[in-house]
């Protein structure tokens, strides 16, 4: 992206998590859900044992 001059910000989403607001911008702008987010074959993930097809946008 430096190399083509676009502006971008880095996150560090692990030192300050992202707000509700910041995750719904993200979302819309990539034109996924919210649970594209999701490393769903992450070890971690999968020892939560969530069900994402319960789940909403609020959640």
């Amino acid at each position: 992206m430096r190399d083509n001059n676009i502006d971008f910000t880095i996150i560090e989403y692990l030192k300050k998590p992202l707000s509700t607001k910041s995750l719904t911008k993200i979302c819309k702008l990539l034109a996924i859900e919210p649970d594209g987010l999701i490393r769903k074959n992450d070890s971690n993930f999968k020892v939560l044992g969530v069900n994402l097809s319960n789940m909403n946008y609020d959640q």
